[in-house]
């Protein structure tokens, strides 16, 4: 089994290069960027893979209400111009999402499940669930899975453990918001 990993840079990407089986043939973006929709067909027709698995995006949370257009591109129209090409090439999409498509019930006091309707509050949010849509719309044989509060270890990469305990020791206290809930998600177990 082939298998492009694409986002293969970032903290998931970095643990599933570990734990997939198969020929496994890393993309960063520097390699592949999804919003370019004729190197994206360059690449899973040439490549001749099985499978792809995303795990590109733009996650920059607060500054995408800023920049909503970078927002769409990275988060909707990339994750859909994989899903056209792996759907006229017979490849399976497995494409990572967020919980970010939720959150317009803000009295809810359970978990969401992956029935419950979408609702999301933000530009990233709103991004991220119209490409869940068009992945799943462009692409029979596609996965989506949704995840929250990534944490694992990836070269040059940021991450929310390292930041916390470096600003610790920095300031000798660490401030954080206390509106949201999160459940935190180890990317080496995800990947697993």
């Amino acid at each position: 089994m082939r298998t492009a990993v694409v986002g293969a840079k970032g903290q998931l990407g970095t643990d599933l290069m570990r734990v997939l089986p198969g020929e496994l043939v890393p993309f960063g973006r520097a390699e592949l960027d999804v919003t370019n929709a004729e190197r994206v067909r360059e690449v899973v027709v040439v490549g001749g893979f099985d499978r792809v698995v995303n795990c590109a995006a733009y996650n920059q949370v607060d500054q995408a209400e800023d920049e909503p257009a970078a927002a769409l591109a990275g988060n909707a129209f990339g994750p859909r111009n994989l899903a056209k090409t792996c759907a006229e090439h017979g490849v399976t999409l497995l494409h990572v999402s967020t919980d970010y498509v939720f959150g317009e019930d803000a009295s809810r006091d359970r978990p969401y499940g992956e029935e419950d309707s979408t609702g999301p509050t933000s530009v990233y949010g709103l991004s991220k669930v119209v490409g869940e849509a068009l992945v799943l719309d462009n692409a029979p044989r596609s996965f989506v899975v949704r995840t929250c509060g990534l944490y694992g270890i990836a070269e040059g990469r940021p991450n929310f453990v390292r930041t916390m305990l470096r600003l610790g020791r920095e300031r000798g206290a660490v401030s954080v918001v206390s509106d949201q809930v999160c459940t935190p998600t180890s990317t080496a177990d995800l990947a697993e």
